[in-house]
């Protein structure tokens, strides 16, 4: 607006015969009423206080002693959007499927604990509860299980194998946990 009335005076004063004095007075009264409208809607406060950030879902559940829980993948843990979110909105963490058959026990020698392991370490940092989910479940148990030719009594100590050794780590976790 300023270089409008600016472009007007240089191209127009004479056609129209203001004063150059005038002219100033336009932006000068322009700027005045631009600041009191400031003022007027608040952009001129001078009150700087922020207010306090709304209090997060797991806050808002625990002062009725609820826990709120989600259901995560370690691989996303690097993720500081998702970590951040993870670790302050909720009071529990359950595995998605890192702590099933096929990724606890993918080969028949072969146990991988890492995924659960990540799981638990960020719930205890984040004073959050794990809880333990399906450890065998029709869709995720490994092929070596599935294309073998196990008897009954061979699946069911497989099975208990498997399930005393990953009760064990995830008990030797937390007990960890608790001494640092």
């Amino acid at each position: 607006m300023i270089q409008s009335l600016r472009s007007f005076r240089v191209s127009h004063s004479s056609e129209v015969g203001f004063s150059s004095r005038r002219i100033f007075r336009v932006p000068s009264i322009a700027a005045f009423l631009l600041l009191a409208s400031m003022f007027a809607c608040g952009g001129g406060s001078s009150n700087t206080t922020t207010p306090a950030p709304p209090p997060t879902l797991r806050q808002v559940v625990a002062a009725h002693n609820i826990k709120v829980g989600a259901a995560a993948d370690s691989p996303y843990l690097s993720d500081s959007n998702y970590a951040t979110i993870l670790g302050s909105e909720f009071s529990q963490l359950q595995a998605e499927n890192e702590m099933k058959f096929s990724f606890i026990h993918p080969g028949a020698n072969t146990y991988d604990f890492s995924g659960g392991d990540a799981l638990v370490s960020f719930a205890q940092t984040h004073t959050m509860v794990v809880r333990g989910h399906t450890l065998v479940w029709h869709n995720q148990v490994p092929s070596w299980v599935t294309s073998g030719s196990y008897a009954s009594s061979q699946l069911s100590t497989i099975c208990k194998t498997t399930s005393r050794l990953s009760w064990a780590t995830t008990r030797q976790s937390l007990c960890l946990g608790r001494r640092q």
